[in-house]
């Protein structure tokens, strides 16, 4: 219900609280006789971003930047190699959800099975340390792709690798056509670093989260906004390193 989720967002400390604090410490700075009040710019400066960075419309526009121009149409390789990049929450001791699937590797794993399904060939995921059981969050997707129907001859999956360079070292030389299956958001950074191996693969993303044609509620501060706006800017941080370690 609306009305229930504008009170949780009420109670739930996120950008509309940082956004009170920060207009309180302005409004402090301005009546101010004090040190405070060369603080003013800074503040104000503090203000506008805590406004920006808090409302849906900055992080969609974030996300759509990452994701506009990613191909998420049908790949028209036969018997591909379907290289899955492994997506999912972190496990640690005690935590009784021993899955670790979250939404990105989901939808990942079905848009994989969906091409398996129409071209054939085999699937590969990649990557996450083992947690719960001895098992990672690679090895979940292909549990959750055989589930799917698809045959044990048909999958494999490859753990212990951390990161999306680690993964792609994983790429074995087969010589079928190369598929990379990963969210749009993640897609250029990806492909990237496969090109600086010297892989040739064919995009698919799936997992698309940018939205277009927002109202005017999206110009005000929401908690739903963080998550999206954290996963944007995660995706341009690891960019940034990675670029600068050479690694695409």
């Amino acid at each position: 219900m609306p009305g229930s989720y504008q009170l949780v967002e009420l109670l739930v400390a996120g950008p509309v609280h940082l956004l009170v604090l920060a207009a309180g410490l302005v409004v402090l700075a301005f009546r101010s006789r004090g040190r405070l009040r060369r603080w003013r710019g800074l503040l104000l400066l503090l203000l506008a971003w805590t406004w920006v960075s808090g409302t849906p419309w900055f992080a969609h526009a974030l996300v759509n930047w990452l994701e506009d121009g990613v191909t998420g149409q049908p790949v028209a390789v036969e018997a591909p190699l379907i290289v899955v990049l492994a997506a999912g929450d972190p496990w640690f001791p005690g935590n009784r959800d021993a899955l670790q699937l979250n939404l990105a590797s989901q939808r990942r794993t079905v848009c994989a099975v969906e091409l398996w399904r129409e071209r054939g060939g085999q699937l590969l995921f990649l990557g996450s340390i083992r947690g719960e059981k001895g098992r990672a969050v690679s090895e979940r997707m292909a549990d959750l792709a055989a589930a799917m129907g698809v045959p044990p001859a048909s999958l494999a999956a490859v753990p212990g690798s951390l990161n999306t360079f680690q993964n792609l070292q994983d790429v074995p030389a087969t010589g079928r056509p190369l598929v990379l299956v990963t969210s749009a958001m993640h897609m250029r950074r990806a492909l990237a670093v496969a090109g600086k191996r010297g892989l040739e693969m064919t995009p698919l993303a799936c997992d698309f989260r940018g939205r277009k044609g927002l109202g005017l509620r999206a110009f005000l501060p929401d908690a739903g906004a963080m998550p999206m706006f954290s996963s944007a800017l995660h995706e341009i941080l690891g960019y940034l390193y990675y670029w600068g370690r050479g690694w695409l």
